[in-house]
Parts: structure tokens; sequence; C-alpha cells
């Protein structure tokens, strides 16, 4: 059950979700910047089955099926990846206002699911702006220029959290990849350490590559085999900066 509080931070009202106080959940003030989807807000799906503006989305279909995004009734994300090895989806918001500053604290998380451990890729994060943040052919892998982001490969339930500048990454070894709902989420107070959390507790942090661009809420999901739909449920996803007040 939520236990949503309330404190104020740098002249914003922050709600977050105790006893997590780096979870924040939304924000008011002039200071602020944000992003969070409402998944099921008009608009937000094509009659293809697809997420239309605010959102890049980008579907890869390797073989003959059809992967879709779909919000649903609940007001989660499903993204279903057809049975074709690298099927999938790329997402990314509209706009990159988030950046690394000192005096700006940046949380970003989200609660996600997926129904397959080990043949599926996944990543999770704020990234700059890309239409294949994974692989899409040949070796499974990331292929992020500047981010900080959570992901596990194909073939593997060992999951990273990094830090990427430049295409140079740090990786801090962070998660073991399951199929129950898992909350992914980093937090960052100034431009010099990038704090990692799964499930609320803390597993390691970067002080490395840290980016030094813009950067937007990113996911990516797609199929490491050709057996068996792959699914990916994405219900919480927030992106909250606090700016220092003028």
């Amino acid at each position: 059950m939520s236990n949503t509080r309330t404190r104020w931070e740098k002249g914003a009202l922050l709600y977050y979700e105790a006893p997590h106080r780096q979870r924040i959940v939304d924000a008011f003030g002039k200071n602020v910047t944000k992003q969070i989807p409402n998944w099921g807000a008009a608009g937000y799906v094509t009659a293809t089955g697809t997420l239309s503006m605010p959102f890049i989305n980008t579907v890869t279909e390797a073989g003959a099926g059809e992967t879709t995004v779909v919000p649903q009734g609940d007001g989660t994300l499903l993204i279903t990846a057809d049975i074709a090895d690298y099927d999938g989806a790329n997402i990314q918001m509209v706009g990159s206002p988030f950046k690394l500053l000192a005096g700006s604290p940046l949380y970003c998380g989200a609660r996600i699911k997926i129904n397959d451990a080990t043949q599926t890729d996944l990543l999770f994060g704020l990234c700059s702006e890309d239409t294949a943040l994974m692989a899409v052919a040949g070796a499974h892998a990331t292929d992020v220029a500047y981010g900080c982001y959570f992901s596990k490969l194909d073939g593997a339930t060992t999951g990273l959290f990094t830090t990427e500048n430049n295409t140079t990454e740090t990786n801090v070894a962070a998660f073991t990849c399951g199929t129950a709902w898992t909350w992914y989420e980093f937090f960052a107070e100034d431009a010099t350490t990038v704090k990692a959390f799964v499930n609320g507790v803390y597993v390691g942090q970067s002080t490395t590559n840290l980016p030094t661009t813009a950067l937007t809420l990113s996911f990516n999901f797609r199929a490491g085999e050709v057996t068996n739909v792959k699914t990916c449920y994405i219900d919480g996803a927030y992106a909250v900066q606090l700016c220092p007040k003028a």
C-alpha cells in the first residue's frame, strides 16, 4: 500500500513514498522539472497500438508478428515483444529537460515487471535521445551515448547500473533480475555522485563517467529468443529535478 507523504525542499513541494525519502512521485514549484507519464491519458495510444506524443516510440520487428505498446486499464503500460529475437520497443519522452548539475537534486525511478528474467533485454533510466538504446541485431548489448540507467541483457539475469559519458561507461553490479515487480531508482544530489537503489535498497554509486549532456526518460525492452512472447509492464515512472532558487 502506498504511503505518500510531503516535504519541502529548495522551495518545492515534494511528494514521496515513505519510508523511501528519495522516491519522489511528484513535485510542484517554479524550480521543478519533471517527466511523470500518465499511461492512460487521452492521446497517448494510437489506433495501431503504439504510443504517440509526448513519446518517441520506435518498434523493432525482427519477425513477422507485431510488437505492441499499449496502456492498460489499471494505469500500467504493457510492452509485448513478438516471438523473434530483438523484437521490442524503444521509448523516450519528447524533450531532454534533465542534466546533472551542482545544487540541482535529480531523482529517477520506475516500477517494472517482466515475464522472462533471462531471455530478454531491458533498459530504464535517463538517456540522451536515441531510437535504439539497445542493439537491434548482432550481439545483444546496450548502445547508449550518454545516460544514467539500469540494464540487463539476454542470456543472463545479472543487472547493472551504468553511468555513461560519450560512450564511456562505469558499471555497478546492481541486481539480479527476476519476474516480480521491481523498483529501479537512482538519485543525484549534485553533478559528482549518482546513487542507485533496487526495491528501495542501496546497491552502489558511480562517481565517474557521469553524463554531461541533456537527458530524457527512457525505456527499452526486447525479446532474446525466437520462442515465447515476452512482456514488460511499467507501472509508475518518475523523473524529477529541482533547480536552485534564483
